[in-house]
């Protein structure tokens, strides 16, 4: 069946049965959800079938289930203690990249002609849900401070132009065409007129 006339399908690899079920819950109606809670069936279902639209996999699997639900308590625990030190040190009101890169946005039209990162060492342990969606909206990518050698950070770097430049640099040539035929049409329009009234002067004494 054609894309266009059916749900995405959209695989979900997990090793918690919760985290699957909630996302069942909240996206059965709008995807065809298919989970998984080992990355070997993710391989076997590759090798057999067609492959998803999308797939969201997560990155820690544990085969014992108690130190799974060790880990995942601890994280827990440790998210809560960053909650409150984002409250502490007032990290929301701290916030200012996130209304400097709406402002480019608008600033553009919301078409800046340039890739906007966060770049940010702090973000993901102390934003809160809000800011993530806001950075979402504004379509900024993640570039994490300090997690990538030199080499590595670059690269990251150099290819968001290049993808930049392969989805939208038609669009910013095709702009800096029409500007410069626009100006171009402008000076010639111009000369001619003058031209013209030079020789009208000349002939016929206009």
């Amino acid at each position: 069946m054609s894309r266009k006339f059916r749900k995405s399908r959209v695989w979900v690899i997990d090793d918690r049965r919760s985290n699957l079920d909630k996302f069942l819950a909240d996206h059965r109606q709008s995807f065809d959800v298919r989970p998984f809670e080992r990355p070997e069936d993710v391989k076997t279902a590759l090798d057999s079938g067609e492959p998803p639209d999308a797939l969201l996999c997560d990155i820690y699997f544990y085969d014992d289930e108690s130190e799974r639900e060790k880990a995942e308590s601890a994280v827990k625990e440790k998210t809560e203690e960053l909650r409150e030190l984002a409250q502490r040190v007032d990290a929301k009101k701290a916030q200012q990249g996130i209304a400097l890169i709406r402002y480019i946005r608008d600033r553009f039209d919301g078409k800046p002609h340039f890739p906007i990162y966060a770049y940010t060492s702090k973000g993901p342990y102390l934003m809160e849900h809000e800011g993530f969606e806001e950075l979402e909206k504004l379509d900024a990518k993640w570039l994490f401070k300090n997690k990538y050698d030199a080499e590595t950070e670059r690269d990251h770097i150099q290819k968001g132009i290049r993808e930049f430049d392969e989805r939208f640099g038609g669009r910013n040539k095709l702009r800096t065409v029409v500007i410069w035929t626009g100006a171009g049409s402008a000076f010639l329009g111009a000369l001619l007129g003058v031209l013209f009234s030079h020789l009208a002067h000349r002939w016929w004494g206009w």
